[in-house]
C-alpha cells in the first residue's frame, strides 16, 4: 500500500489501538480511528488489527483505483454511493490486494479473508455515511435521501458476497479416533512423542488437553493466570476478561475475546496433568524470567509468557510428527491447528446435546454459553452442520426403504 499503512499505538495502561495512518499527512485517518472506536473498541488486539488492516486496503482502493478526485470518504460524505461496477472492483482489490517485500502482489487470499475484508468494507462505508446523515435534520430532504442510498448502499454489498454451503463433516474438527491417536501421542512417557525433554511435554499435553476439552479461544488459553484454575471435583478453569496488563511483555498479548465464563474440567486425566504442570514444571520456568508473573503458561527456554506464535510452532511440530502421507487416519494435515481443538469441541457438544433430545432453541443457547459468543451467528455451523447431517440420513433411510419395497414387489411378479 501506497497511501495508508496501519499502525498500533500502546496506551499507558497497556491497552492495544490499531489505527490507519495516512501517508500524505502521517496523521490518523479521522473517520477510520472513529469508526475503530465506535465500533471495535474492548475487542482483542488481532481482531482490531485485522479490521484495520481492510479499512486501510478499502481507502487504499478509494486513493489508488477510484476516480474520483474527492476519494471513498469524500464521495460517501456527499451521500453518492458506488456503482456496482466499482464495489466488484472494490471485491476484486481486497481478493488480491496484499503485498509482499518488493512491492509485489501476492497470490489470490482465501476466501473467508476476502469475504471478512468486504463486510469490514461495508461495515465501514455505512458508517461514514451515516455519520453525514445523523447532522442533517430531519425536516430536510436530503435526510430521507441519505437513508435511502445508506439501504442501496448496503443491499449492493451483500449482492457482492460469495455464499456457501456449510460442510457436513468439517475437516477443521478431529473424529475421537483422530484425537485418541494424538493424546497418545502427547502422553510424556511414550517413546514417540515429538518433544525433546520433559518439561516441554508436560506443559504441551496440558495445552492440548485444555483446548481440546474446553473449547477455548487460543487467546483465552494464553490469558488465564494461575488462580483462575480451582482443583476439585470437578476443576474449574476461569475466563475472566481483562484489561491488558501494562507489564505484559508479549508484543501481541492474548486476551480474552467475548464473554467471561466458568468451564469444569472434569476429565481426570487432563486436570492431573494440569495440576502436574503448574506444581512441578512451570515454578522452575518462572525463575528462568527473572519477572513475577502470574501468566499460567510459560516458554520453556526463557519462562516468558508463552505467545501465540509459540502455540503455532507446537501445533506445526505435531503436525509433522502424527501426519502420515499428508493425513492423520484421513484428516488434511492443514486441519490440526489451536482452531481445529475449538471446532471439535463444538462439534461433540452439538452432537451430545443432539443425543439428549434437546431441540434447537435449547442448544443454541447452551453452545454459545460453553464457547462465550456473544453472537447467535457464532453457532450456526454447528446447528447446520446437524441439520444437514439429520437431512442426509432421512435421505438414505428413505432411499433404501424404496429400494427395498421395489425387490419385494419384483419377487412378487410371476415369470
Amino acid at each position: 500500500m501506497k497511501h495508508y499503512k496501519v499502525v498500533t499505538a500502546v496506551h499507558a495502561g497497556g491497552e492495544r489501538m490499531s489505527m490507519v495512518i495516512d501517508l500524505q499527512t502521517a496523521r490518523p485517518d479521522e473517520h477510520a480511528l472513529t469508526f475503530l472506536i465506535n465500533n471495535y473498541r474492548g475487542y482483542a488486539p488481532n481482531t482490531i488489527l485485522r479490521v484495520a488492516e481492510s479499512i486501510a486496503l478499502t481507502l487504499e482502493w478509494g486513493a489508488f483505483i477510484l476516480q474520483d478526485h474527492r476519494g471513498l470518504v469524500g464521495r460517501l460524505l456527499a451521500g453518492e454511493i458506488f456503482s456496482a461496477a466499482e464495489i466488484f472492483s472494490l471485491s476484486e482489490f481486497l481478493r488480491t490486494s496484499r503485498e509482499r517485500s518488493g512491492g509485489k502482489s501476492s497470490s489470490v487470499v482465501c476466501a473467508e479473508t476476502h469475504l471478512t475484508r468486504l463486510l469490514r468494507a461495508s461495515e465501514f462505508c455505512s458508517f461514514v455515511m451515516k455519520e453525514a446523515s445523523v447532522r442533517i435534520p430531519l425536516s430536510d430532504p436530503r435526510s430521507k435521501v441519505f437513508i435511502e442510498r445508506i439501504h442501496q448502499l448496503e443491499t449492493a454489498f451483500s449482492d457482492m458476497r460469495p455464499s456457501k454451503p456449510v460442510a457436513i463433516y468439517s475437516v477443521k474438527s478431529l473424529t475421537p479416533r483422530q484425537a485418541e491417536r494424538i493424546l497418545e501421542l502427547l502422553d510424556p512417557k511414550n517413546p514417540a512423542n515429538p518433544f525433546s525433554d520433559l518439561s516441554t511435554r508436560i506443559r504441551n499435553q496440558s495445552i492440548f488437553e485444555l483446548m481440546y476439552y474446553t473449547g477455548i479461544r487460543l487467546g483465552e488459553l494464553l490469558n488465564p493466570r494461575i488462580q483462575d484454575v480451582e482443583f476439585g471435583n470437578p476443576t474449574s478453569l476461569y475466563i475472566v476478561r481483562r484489561p491488558h496488563a501494562a507489564d505484559d511483555p508479549r508484543s501481541n498479548p492474548a486476551q480474552v475475546k467475548r464473554k467471561s465464563r466458568v468451564l469444569p474440567l472434569s476429565h481426570p486425566g487432563a486436570a492431573k496433568h494440569l495440576k502436574e504442570y503448574l506444581d512441578d514444571i512451570r515454578p522452575e520456568l518462572e525463575k528462568r524470567y527473572h519477572e513475577p508473573t502470574a501468566l499460567m503458561f510459560l516458554s520453556i527456554d526463557r519462562g516468558t509468557p508463552l505467545s501465540a506464535r509459540a502455540v503455532q510452532k507446537i501445533f506445526k511440530e505435531l503436525r509433522a510428527s502424527v501426519c502420515d502421507d499428508g493425513e492423520i487416519d484421513g484428516l488434511p494435515i492443514s486441519a490440526l491447528t489451536p482452531m481445529s481443538m475449538r471446532h471439535s469441541f463444538s462439534n461433540d457438544t452439538e452432537e451430545s446435546l443432539v443425543n439428549e433430545g434437546l431441540t434447537e432453541e435449547e442448544r443454541r443457547p447452551i453452545l454459545m454459553q460453553l464457547r462465550g459468543d456473544s453472537s447467535p451467528r457464532s453457532v450456526d455451523p454447528y446447528i447446520q452442520r446437524t441439520r444437514e447431517k439429520r437431512s442426509r440420513k432421512h435421505l438414505i433411510t428413505r432411499q433404501r426403504a424404496m429400494f427395498e419395497k421395489s425387490q419385494l414387489e419384483n419377487e412378487d411378479v410371476p415369470y
